[in-house]
């Protein structure tokens, strides 16, 4: 019998699938048994509709809901399934509402209380937010309704109404595998365009359910429950949820645009190589790049910056602008490219990983929420470009196992480009892709024409790149003898350099558990916590898994590494169950996240960017040093480095310091203590440090001709110095005290005195 046929009798009711019980659970455990699907027929309701006996789970699926094997896998990583169907008939015949319910599994063969109404639990929800729906046997709607914690009075939702009212099959989908009593709905008439269900007393469900729902084509029009009361106009919580999301992008896009500096391979690693490139601006190449053997691939870069600065070269030119574009301009460029990958493509990404709607939202909102998410990822990374490649790869995994034929082999195209891409991107990608792959096994094994299409998209995206690499490193016009007699194949160059531990000792070695012990916690915070205690085992999980245990051989580990975990780990974790430790947990995670936010993201080496833009402007400058900072990005000098050179004295003891200043200190003169008449000399060295650099302090008040005068001309209050802690000497009072009490960024213009005359006066 078909989905939803029916038969009508006096006081009878008849039902196909109307009658079928379908579930999933577990026997003798807590686990999940994806085998045990099965179905009961459910015996007739002629003389008591509450006498249904204990059901067994005993039995295969039925031939009826045979039809998607699609729709089974996207139930494949929740704990516990039922479906109940539920059929009304009209009022006219007088019927009796047959209704199908499970019993937990806790529940006694004889205990028969099925009743909807008498078993609800929870005081009201309602239902708004609908749309029609033209459904029909062979294409149900599913759409999902959201039950509130297990203390929670009123949840809104969204539900998707037929018109006129259709049967409806219910899913149920709890965490918990014994839940006690089980919350069912009524469902009340209303008008055509509306929906709503509402529960007849105050008290609160017994656990957080989620209702899926499938809307057939057989309109039945419920009956009228006098203990089922209408339910009040409530605002929708998809709405709630669309607000809060919103909230965060906006947070997402201030952090983006704030001037923070969380490591210099945020600049030298891409636009500083690029930038150079399109535009005339004076660059400085790390030795990443000018090594016997370079270690980093260009061919990356130019699709992630190249495209877009010359996209902003060609609106520059074409709007009749004389002159190179303003570096500062082409910079905060890259950061809203940086925010709009992230907010598209990651979102994006998790939206087409995670099948279960109430699961998604959830792990929306957490990475949405993360200060990894607003600071990291919106910074020009190769490690923000490499969690990209990742998630879109697993996409892309999940569509060739899943899809037919012609889009299996289009999605191995686009995998074979993606997956060079992330090689040559960084050489640590493929340890993300390591479990994700095994699922290709036999999809290939079955269809070698994917595997053979894969192959030859990464092939030729492979010689495109190393084909790119050997011009750009090669002095001399290359020749197609040069690609292959001497070319530049950076990954395997980038792979033998770590794998040397002399290599990694000039960039400090940690133990093994460091990602484990120190940045997945620095990174993820209290979600760290859910990770080890209440984890969601899925795919992308075991994903995050293999990248963690992978780059932990390696010896050097910074948390910026371990990037591409992030949305991994936050879409594969469960919230607490009970209230209070879930309002306990998300207040942590809120102040984990924006206090975290705000230092990573605002005062964190801050400075940097608007001092270089200050000392692009100095006239006078000829010489720039750099102390206790991260090393600054030269193309924003734009072309002021060719008369202006930086000296970056990072860890440089105060008394070299000291004497490279004096080498480098311009004659003391009355226009240096006059306002701004020092601009109109020639030559002229700035000294830039943080405010908490205090060795500086007794050299700062001299006035006098002797020694060393420093003229303070510029300050920037939002810049902490993470890198400048002593801890030992100092004390953690005092420490913090010093680097967070005088925080900032000043430049001073350095003179000497050369046995003139003058004032001694500023």
């Amino acid at each position: 019998m078909a989905i939803g046929t029916s038969e009508h009798r006096s006081d009878v009711w008849v039902g196909g699938t109307s009658g079928i019980i379908w579930w999933k659970i577990r026997l003798g455990g807590h686990g999940l048994d994806f085998s045990t699907l099965g179905h009961q027929e459910l015996p007739s309701l002629t003389r008591n509709r509450h006498s249904v006996p204990y059901l067994p789970v005993a039995h295969t699926i039925s031939q009826e809901y045979r039809r998607p094997t699609q729709a089974r896998s996207r139930y494949r990583y929740w704990y516990w399934h039922c479906y109940c169907y539920w059929h009304y008939l009209p009022r006219g015949k007088q019927s009796r509402r047959a209704s199908t319910t499970t019993a937990s599994a806790t529940q006694a063969p004889g205990d028969t209380r099925l009743d909807p109404c008498a078993w609800g639990q929870v005081s009201e929800l309602e239902i708004t937010n609908p749309e029609k729906s033209t459904a029909t046997h062979l294409t149900p709607t599913r759409c999902r309704i959201l039950l509130p914690p297990s203390d929670a009075h009123v949840v809104p939702a969204s539900v998707i109404a037929t018109h006129p009212p259709c049967s409806l099959l219910l899913f149920f989908e709890t965490s918990r595998l014994i839940v006690w009593p089980l919350v069912f709905p009524c469902l009340h008439p209303l008008p055509l365009d509306h929906a709503a269900l509402r529960y007849p007393d105050d008290s609160k469900p017994a656990a957080n359910l989620g209702y899926s729902l499938l809307i057939g084509s057989e309109p039945q029009h419920p009956p009228q429950r006098p203990t089922c009361a209408r339910a009040t106009h409530i605002q929708p919580l998809v709405t709630m949820w669309r607000r809060t999301y919103l909230f965060l992008v906006l947070v997402r896009l201030w952090f983006a645009l704030s001037p923070s500096y969380l490591h210099p391979d945020e600049n030298f690693q891409g636009p500083e190589v690029i930038a150079g490139q399109i535009f005339s601006y004076p660059v400085r190449h790390t030795w990443e790049f000018t090594s016997e053997n370079p270690i980093r691939s260009v061919a990356p870069l130019w699709p992630v910056y190249g495209l877009p600065m010359l996209l902003l070269r060609w609106l520059w030119i074409g709007n009749g602008q004389d002159g190179e574009i303003p570096p500062i301009a082409v910079f905060w460029t890259l950061r809203v490219l940086m925010f709009l990958t992230s907010f598209v493509l990651e979102d994006w990404a998790i939206h087409e990983l995670i099948q279960s709607p109430r699961h998604r939202r959830v792990a929306v909102l957490l990475v949405a929420s993360s200060y990894v998410t607003w600071t990291f990822q919106t910074h020009t990374f190769s490690n923000a470009v490499e969690t990209l490649v990742v998630a879109w790869c697993m996409v892309l995994i999940q569509r060739i196992v899943e899809s037919p034929q012609q889009a299996s082999l289009l999605a191995s195209t686009v995998l074979g480009v993606m997956a060079v891409f992330g090689i040559f991107n960084r050489i640590t990608f493929p340890a993300f892709l390591l479990i994700p792959g095994i699922r290709l096994v036999p999809h290939f094994y079955n269809r070698p024409s994917s595997f053979l299409v894969m192959a030859f998209a990464g092939l030729a995206t492979a010689s495109l790149a190393i084909g790119i690499d050997t011009a750009f490193y090669l002095t001399d016009p290359i020749t197609w003898t040069d690609l292959v007699s001497r070319p530049v194949i950076t990954p395997i160059n980038n792979l033998l350099y770590n794998m040397a531990p002399e290599n990694l000792a000039q960039h400090g070695l940690h133990p093994w558990y460091q990602h484990l012990l120190a940045n997945i916690p620095q990174l993820l915070g209290p979600a760290a916590v859910l990770l080890f205690t209440q984890p969601h085992l899925s795919l992308r999980l075991y994903s995050a898994i293999s990248g963690i245990f992978v780059l932990s051989i390696f010896q050097h580990q910074e948390a910026r590494f371990l990037l591409p975990t992030v949305p991994l780990i936050l879409s594969s974790v469960q919230l607490p169950k009970n209230r209070r430790a879930l309002q306990l947990w998300a207040a942590v995670w809120v102040v984990f996240n924006v206090f975290f936010g705000v230092l990573m993201g605002i005062y964190h080496q801050g400075g940097i960017v608007p001092g270089q833009v200050f000392m692009s402007k100095q006239p006078d400058a000829t010489n720039a040093i750099w102390w206790k900072t991260y090393s600054p990005p030269i193309w924003l000098l734009n072309g002021k480095n060719e008369v202006l050179t930086t000296h970056d004295v990072m860890g440089l003891d105060g008394e070299s310091l000291l004497k490279q200043l004096a080498d480098l200190a311009t004659c003391d003169t009355p226009a240096d203590r006059r306002n701004r008449e020092y601009l109109k000399e020639k030559e002229g060295t700035y000294l830039v440090a943080p405010a908490s650099a205090t060795w500086l302090d007794p050299y700062l008040p001299n006035k006098g001709l002797e020694g060393l005068r420093f003229r303070e001309v510029w300050r920037y209050d939002r810049h902490l110095n993470l890198d400048d802690l002593d801890w030992g000497e100092d004390g953690v009072w005092n420490t913090l005290k010093r680097v967070i009490g005088r925080r900032g960024l000043v430049a001073w213009r350095v003179t000497k005195s050369c046995g003139g005359g003058g004032t001694g006066e500023r």
